[in-house]
């Protein structure tokens, strides 16, 4: 019986809510604020930077002077592959570095 007491009073504050008088027939309308968006300062200050004329904070480009790095080193591949033949006859066999070295730890 509580359990229907407290629904109906829930409805009630419900329906109560939703019909009840509203403040007036009037819709609200936004408007937009009537102060400009951006104003100048007054005073506009800024920072004084020294030697701002310096050719380095000015930001002028003087292309007479200016120069490029050396180019990339180019491998010299003839000279890659005499150094890989001598290795290849100075090279041991590959049955010499199978071999024991004597220091087995089996016994």
């Amino acid at each position: 019986m509580g359990l229907y007491a407290g629904c109906l009073v829930v409805a009630c504050g419900a329906g109560y809510w939703i019909l009840r008088p509203s403040g007036g027939d009037a819709i609200p309308v936004v408007t937009a604020d009537a102060r400009p968006v951006r104003v100048r300062p007054e005073n506009p200050g800024g920072l004084n930077v020294n030697q701002a004329e310096n050719f380095i904070l000015s930001g002028d480009v003087d292309d007479s002077t200016s120069s490029l790095g050396a180019p990339p080193e180019a491998p010299n591949t003839k000279a890659l592959r005499a150094s890989e033949n001598v290795r290849s006859k100075n090279a041991k066999p590959a049955s010499d570095n199978l071999r024991g070295t004597g220091n087995d730890s089996d016994g």
